[in-house]
């Protein structure tokens, strides 16, 4: 493969798909209209393969009756079919016919395709064909895997997570290798299985992968390719072929419980939030091993929850600053003294605005004090600033405009401040994103890898950062 320029001169990149026409299913339309949205790359190139039925396939043993009628049954979006004619206007195309059996390409095609001279080949076809082009792009032969190549060897997208109960589906956009089964990760994600449909949780993992492209076009341009260097990464798991028809029946039986658990919940059961004190320090909760005694709160009346606590001490008194919200209430952010809570004292309000507000994160800077709370319902990151500690507050500043960030979190190391958060357009629990600046008031910019991680189990903060043992940690 040639190998990947260093410095692009700001300009995009070139691509061709490989498809087999111009009507594709909705989730790679979606790819690529963040590709061209992103304005990171430009559609050079479309390769139309006409496809033949394989050998293999035309020999293969028929499929269950139960799972012929499930794929009857199944609607999921995200594989409805959509015609890329308007998308795909004036771009050039070349036409190949897929033998029944994969061939290496001529001399003459494979020059075809190198003639335009492209950056990256994304691959909607079979990947056999894919494999044929490598060596034609600057950066390979882009391709996606649904599953945790370390548990999930399979053809059957999405399914095995919810037949094995598994909290998260996985999805990996990588560089084709020669080998089977085996690619440079670029891009992966791990998302939330939804336990309750087939067709959600195919939905959930194709469309949120479908911007995969665009965020490593992003990463090469900004000079972020150091993924390509990788080791190859082979899938490992279980290999899973297509269900019997009583594993279709056993998974028929799970995805009803499920829903009906999940009903049962909707109607019958509420979640609470409250607040807790453990005196230790928060090192303890490291070692999993340990069990830190929490002395919980008796906080409001019934109905009222508190979230979301961050401490501050001064003059050798601890406040606490958290959310407190009803379940048909926004949430507003309050305040408490930690040595009166035996004594019900009561909870003083801090700061309120007409939208939801929630994790104060509280700190002094320059012998001021400051308070950093969510506000992604107003799409921007608001500061505010102590007039009347700890009740009276005013805004200071808007650190970022027309961003919905939830749970913004600040840390300041070596003359830099970062703050950590999610990105609430994208999914409240899914993408890490950075920003940096040198001052508190900003200027305030992305970190050029946004989103730094896309990961439902670790994602979102969850509290302030700390150090132990001189390595720094970020709850979540």
């Amino acid at each position: 493969m040639p190998k990947p320029t260093q410095n692009h001169n700001g300009r995009r990149l070139r691509f061709a798909v490989v498809c087999g026409g111009l009507t594709l299913k909705a989730w790679q339309a979606r790819c690529l209209t963040e590709l061209l949205a992103s304005q990171a790359a430009e559609l050079a190139l479309l390769i139309l393969v006409e496809h033949a039925r394989s050998a293999v396939e035309a020999h293969a043993p028929p499929r269950p009756l139960l799972f012929r009628l499930f794929e009857r049954w199944l609607h999921a979006r995200s594989q409805e079919l959509v015609d890329i004619t308007q998308l795909a206007l004036d771009t050039p195309r070349l036409q190949f016919a897929a033998d029944a059996r994969p061939r290496p390409l001529s001399r003459a095609e494979v020059n075809q395709v190198a003639a335009y001279n492209l950056d990256f080949i994304l691959q909607f076809s079979d990947e056999d064909v894919g494999r044929r082009l490598l060596g034609t792009a600057r950066y390979g032969v882009w391709s996606f895997y649904y599953g945790d190549i370390e548990k999930y060897q399979t053809k059957l997208p999405c399914f095995w997570e919810i037949y094995k109960r598994d909290p998260v589906t996985s999805v990996v956009l990588w560089r084709l290798t020669e080998t089977p089964l085996a690619g440079v990760v670029l891009k992966e994600g791990f998302f939330a299985t939804d336990l309750t449909s087939y067709g959600r949780n195919i939905d959930a993992a194709f469309f949120n992968s479908a911007v995969f492209p665009a965020l490593v076009c992003q990463d090469v341009r900004s000079g972020l390719h150091g993924s390509f260097d990788n080791q190859p990464a082979k899938v490992r798991g279980t290999s899973y072929v297509v269900p019997t028809n009583l594993q279709m029946l056993r998974f028929a039986v799970k995805t009803l419980v499920a829903r009906l658990v999940s009903q049962y919940k909707d109607w019958f059961e509420r979640t609470d939030w409250n607040i807790g004190v453990a005196e230790q320090p928060v090192a303890a909760f490291l070692d999993s091993s340990r069990r830190p005694n929490v002395s919980w709160l008796r906080l409001g009346s019934r109905g009222q929850c508190f979230a979301d606590p961050f401490s501050l001490i001064k003059d050798g008194q601890a406040y606490v600053f958290c959310e407190q919200f009803g379940h048909r209430s926004k949430g507003e952010l309050c305040w408490f003294e930690v040595d009166r809570l035996q004594r019900s004292a009561p909870i003083g309000g801090a700061i309120n605005e007409p939208f939801h507000m929630s994790y104060p994160q509280v700190f002094e800077h320059e012998g001021r004090i400051y308070c950093l709370p969510e506000t992604g319902a107003a799409s921007e990151v608001r500061l505010y600033e102590a007039v009347d500690f700890p009740s009276r507050w005013v805004k200071a500043a808007t650190l970022i405009e027309g961003f919905a960030a939830i749970d913004s979190t600040l840390w300041r190391q070596d003359g830099r401040w970062w703050l950590f958060c999610t990105d609430l357009e994208r999914g409240h629990e899914l993408w890490l994103c950075i920003w940096h600046a040198t001052a508190l008031l900003g200027p305030w910019q992305p970190h050029a890898g946004n989103p730094v991680k896309i990961d439902v189990r670790s994602a979102r903060p969850a509290g302030p950062l700390f150090t132990a043992d001189g390595m720094l940690y970020r709850p979540s």
